[in-house]
């Protein structure tokens, strides 16, 4: 895969990624009635049932970042980081002595708070906090939207997702429908 569908790709997953400023949930009766009634109104603002409820899991910091960092390590081998680090730093993009490999696991794992995957057909959320604020349950509609365009849509497969496609314009633009 080249650096220009990688790049695709990682900014695909920042866009999915939920980052608030408090990152933390605990599965009580509060946060389930909470997630209830934004996958409600997502599903009134969209005009589209959920065919199936989202699985919610409750992950620590810790295991999220893991999840993450796994992700990142199955997308690219360690002679693709070498070689897209090399091509930043040739373009000017990241300065020498920078870590591009550190650089987006930093990236990915600082304030996340929660992700919808497409693989595995589940939306995360950090355990911790007992309440989400209004800021938190607008991020969390936006994840709840990937999850109802998933169960439509097919986010895992083409044309929002091709591992084998060369045409980026293509791939680009089915990104960017979701």
């Amino acid at each position: 895969m080249g650096l220009k569908r990688k790049t695709i790709k990682a900014l695909m997953l920042a866009l999915c990624l939920l980052v608030v400023t408090s990152p933390a949930y605990t599965q009580t009766p509060e946060i389930s009635r909470t997630i209830g009634e934004v996958e409600k109104d997502v599903a009134g603002i969209r005009g589209l049932v959920f065919k199936e409820a989202v699985e919610t899991r409750f992950l620590t910091q810790e295991e999220l970042e893991q999840k993450l960092i796994e992700d990142l390590n199955e997308d690219y081998t360690p002679e693709e980081w070498e070689r897209d680090e090399a091509i930043l730093k040739l373009l000017g993009f990241i300065e020498e002595g920078q870590d591009y490999y550190q650089m987006m696991l930093e990236i990915y794992t600082e304030q996340i708070a929660g992700f919808y995957s497409p693989t595995d057909k589940y939306l995360a959320l950090i355990a911790g906090e007992e309440k989400m604020t209004a800021y938190e349950r607008l991020i969390l509609s936006h994840e709840l939207t990937h999850a109802l365009q998933d169960q439509y849509y097919h986010l895992d497969q083409p044309p929002y997702h091709n591992p084998d496609s060369t045409d980026y314009d293509a791939d680009l633009a089915a990104i960017s429908f979701v």
